[in-house]
Order: C-alpha cells, then structure tokens, then sequence
C-alpha cells in the first residue's frame, strides 16, 4: 500500500522507462546496461568489459537497482537534468500549424543543456571517487575495491561508500541519464527519418 502511495508522486515519464520489475515495469535500466557493458559468458575483463560481481553492482540485478537506477531512487532525483526531460522538439507547425509541438525549440535546448551539466557533474563526482581506489603510491586499496568482503555499494545520494561504489555511482547515474535521454525523446527517430 506504501509503495502505490509513493508511486502516485513519481512523475509518469519516469515509470515509462523502468528500473525495477517490482512496480508494473521491466528493468529496462538494468538490460541496456548488461547489454553494453557485460564481459561474454566465462570471460575474465581485459578492461574492456565488466565481469559479473561489478556488472550487478553497476547495473542491477533482480529487486534492486544498482547505479544505473540510483536516480529512481527515492527521493528520485529531480526529474528534468537526472532524466533529460523535455529535451525533444519536433517543428510540428509544418505540419500541423494548428496543434503546435508542445515544447519550444528554445525550452528543448536548455533542457538538454541542464541535462548535459547534471551529466557532466555526474562524471566529475565519480573521476573525483576514483582517487580513492589507490593509496599514495598508486597501489590499489582492497578494501576500497573488495565487492566479496565489503558487501554491496549502497546507491544513495547521501550515503557514501566505498571508493569502487562511488565511482559506480557516478557512472550509473551518467547511463541513466543518457538511456533516458533516448527513451523520453523522439531524437533516435528523428535521426532514423534524416538517415
């Protein structure tokens, strides 16, 4: 009953790209970024993929969100930069002049420039975190990086963890916004219409 409370205040363009299979939606998040970024089946990483430990911390697994869904989170992160709301435009009025777009060419612009700063903001809190994987003299810190020992990162904003944590979430809150900004704008289509 709390949950469905709660789900009446998250606005509806964030439940129409889901995080968690918990709440009517599919863990799209989660499949976008296992997609990308997983090591194939019985492959170690040679840096160029994340092997499976990470990847669920990264990504999510079933019933929790991992840092590509932390802006989901409660509290959700303010909708318009976290999730590059409002960032689309259509000229509709050569179309249609009578039922114009419902956002400006303008408001769309400044959208996605709020979203890129949120983003790019992101990025530096995680590149900042990554410091704190090595020591003084650039040798990995253990208990800084051990996912087995240190148990699971924790994906809220105002609890800090680990170093490894930290910059996964950084990065997650970085796909997160980039996945949405896909999902909540018709730019993939416009651009398939242009090719």
């Amino acid at each position: 009953m709390v949950v469905s409370g709660l789900l009446l205040t998250i606005p509806p363009r964030v439940l129409s790209f889901g995080t968690v299979n918990t709440i009517g939606q599919k863990t799209e998040h989660e499949h976008i970024t296992r997609a990308a970024l997983a090591c194939p089946p019985g492959t170690k990483s040679s840096g160029d993929c994340f092997e499976p430990l990470s990847l669920s911390q990264l990504a999510g697994t079933s019933g929790t969100l991992g840092a590509v869904g932390a802006p989901d989170a409660f509290p959700i992160e303010e909708p318009a930069p976290a999730h590059c709301d409002d960032a689309d435009f259509f000229d509709s009025a050569a179309y249609n002049p009578a039922k114009p777009y419902p956002v400006s060419r303008e408001a769309a612009t400044f959208a996605l420039q709020v979203c890129i700063a949120h983003l790019q903001l992101r990025f530096e809190e995680g590149k900042s975190s990554a410091k704190g994987l090595l020591d003084s003299k650039d040798r990995i810190i253990k208990s800084e990086v051990d996912l087995l020992g240190g148990g699971e990162c924790t994906f809220v904003p105002a609890l800090k963890g680990r170093a490894k944590c930290n910059v996964f979430d950084g990065l997650g809150r970085i796909l997160h916004g980039i996945q949405d900004f896909y999902s909540h704008s018709q730019y993939s289509v416009l651009l398939m219409i242009v090719i």
